[in-house]
């Protein structure tokens, strides 16, 4: 196994031995579960976990034989090969359960984004929000949506030492002063 993975088995196999475990133990027991579940689903029952429910369903289908084209990327041979397909078989279906959160994650914010965020709170002497944030970036617009805009309107408002009162003034400051 490769102990330098991020997830999957191995990432299982460390946090089984963080509990007191050796590392055969922790596979041998990590195996027994797998076993377990597989074993469970090959008989047609399903397996619960805190995650969601697994469960098999049969699906149908017809058993039959198609001829297809296959190249060769390579020498650009062609040949036809007999392809069998089964007909009925078994999928594995996972649901989750429905207390699980799984909202998307926040989309990451850019340096410029942050940047912004912290001359304002500078500015200000206390935090923003985002909709405070959203409000100074149409303020910003107003003179023309140029990438960076924000940004440079509020470092002049710094590098000329202004300090805002409120937030009204600062986006004031914003939407007025054309220094760019």
């Amino acid at each position: 196994m490769n102990a330098k993975a991020k997830g999957g088995k191995s990432a299982l196999i460390r946090e089984i031995r963080k509990k007191g475990f050796s590392a055969r133990q922790a596979e041998k027991a990590l195996n027994a579960v797998f076993d377990v579940m597989t074993r469970t689903l090959w008989r047609g029952e399903p397996v619960e976990t805190p995650l969601g429910m697994i469960t098999v369903r049969g699906r149908k289908g017809q058993r039959r034989q198609e001829l297809h084209l296959f190249r060769n990327v390579q020498t650009e041979n062609a040949r036809y090969k007999l392809v069998h397909y089964p007909g009925q078989h078994r999928v594995v279906k996972f649901r989750p359960n429905d207390s699980l959160d799984l909202t998307p994650l926040p989309k990451p914010k850019s340096p410029e984004e942050i940047e912004c965020r912290r001359l304002a709170e500078e500015l200000l002497g206390r935090c923003v929000t985002d909709a405070y944030m959203a409000q100074l970036r149409q303020s910003a617009a107003l003179r023309g949506n140029r990438p960076g805009a924000l940004l440079g309107r509020l470092q002049c408002i710094r590098e000329r030492g202004l300090r805002c009162c409120s937030q009204d003034e600062l986006d004031t400051w914003v939407k007025l002063h054309d220094w760019l």
